[in-house]
Parts: structure tokens; sequence; C-alpha cells
């Protein structure tokens, strides 16, 4: 795992668009992210360090602030998951921003993302109502970083 660089966004835009569809940010977003020092953007290749042939097998985009890490994005390519990669990117961001404290919202209709971050051992913090364009709540959840499961 490693910190994305600006040689990235092609991998990245794919993956976002692959994992998130209509819900992905468009190459000028990704550019800007990439340049934001406030921003944290770390991927996952394969084992020897390289990327797949098809690109990345994950990405986490977070932003940092008063010890605080906001998980905005974790995406894992299809064929990768169930393979611990989000776990270990939200893992990593956490060890390499020393923060500590992490937040993420996520949609309460996302039932398998909740799943994902409630057995990490996040809990949950607060309701935003109507908070997606879709009108669903975000559930945000809270975790300290230095014990993710």
């Amino acid at each position: 795992m490693r910190k994305a660089n600006l040689e990235d966004k092609p991998d990245l835009l794919r993956l976002d668009n692959l994992v998130f569809g209509d819900a992905s940010y468009s190459a000028s977003s990704w550019e800007d992210a990439l340049r934001n020092p406030a921003v944290l953007i770390y991927i996952s290749e394969d084992l020897k360090g390289k990327k797949q042939q098809n690109g990345l097998t994950g990405f986490v985009y977070a932003l940092y602030a008063d010890n605080t890490l906001e998980i905005v994005k974790v995406g894992v390519e299809p064929a990768s998951r169930r393979k611990h990669i989000g776990t270990q990117l939200i893992r990593h961001a956490c060890k390499e921003s020393n923060a500590q404290k992490c937040l993420v919202d996520v949609s309460e209709k996302n039932k398998a993302a909740l799943e994902f971050y409630y057995t990490l051992g996040f809990t949950f913090l607060m309701r935003r109502k109507k908070y997606y364009a879709d009108g669903s709540d975000a559930e945000v959840l809270e975790h300290t970083c230095k014990v993710i499961k």
C-alpha cells in the first residue's frame, strides 16, 4: 500500500467508476484531491507492489484535520473483495495520518458497508437525516484509530 499520486489518476477514476457508478468522481475532482494536502488517498496493489493488469485493487480516500481521519470513500475491485483489502487500507490511513479518531458516513441503505464498519469495531455516533441525494439518512460512525480490528 502506498500514497496515491497524479500518475494513479486514471486507475483511481476507473476503479471509482467501477465501484460507485453514477456516484463516482470526475477526473478533475480526482486531480484536485490528489493535489490537496488535506486529502489522503492510499492505494492497494498486488503483493509484489505492482498494479494489477487492469489497475488498482483498492483505494481509501480520506480527509485529515484536528487528529481526526474522515473516510470519504473506500473502493475495492469486485474480484478482490473479501480479502481484507478495505480493512488494510483503513488501518494504513489511520497509521500514516497519526489520527486519534476515525469517522465515516454510511447510507442507512448500504447494509454491506454498515456491516463492514461495525465488524471493524466502529460505533454509531449520530444520524444525519436525508443526507444523501436519494433521501436516505447517513449513519455517522466513529472509531479510535489505534484499535481498528
